[in-house]
């Protein structure tokens, strides 16, 4: 039996028809009004522009980018980079199915399950 008293876990997020943690939603350009909407349930619409993180080019070009960078460097991808590029692997868009397999092939991404099969 859950504890009453103990805090609630924060709601996920949604990005699509998947779900995304805020600081993706922050870099698609949601903003704190928007996080607040979208944390109270499902909604419509809210305030933010749209920004080109949604599109599936410019998450390639992105996350090929810090892929260079911990290449070059061994720093680790950041975080909210992998998970916008999975939540387009999730949506499979070809191109980020691609570079997310040469990512796990480098050993720069762990896939999960499902996105790893065709």
């Amino acid at each position: 039996m859950a504890n009453p008293s103990a805090p609630a876990l924060p709601r996920p997020l949604a990005f699509g028809r998947h779900m995304a943690s805020e600081t993706l939603l922050g870099l698609l350009g949601h903003t704190e009004s928007c996080l607040a909407l979208i944390r109270a349930g499902p909604i419509a619409s809210c305030d933010y522009r749209t920004a080109h993180m949604e599109d599936p080019a410019i998450a390639v070009e992105v996350t090929s980018h810090y892929a260079r960078i911990a290449i070059a460097t061994g720093w680790p991808i950041p975080t909210v980079i992998l998970e916008l590029l999975t939540c387009h692997v999730m949506d499979a868009n070809p191109a980020c199915t691609e570079l997310a397999e040469w990512l796990e092939a480098t050993g720069l991404l762990d896939l999960p399950p499902q996105a790893n099969s065709h």
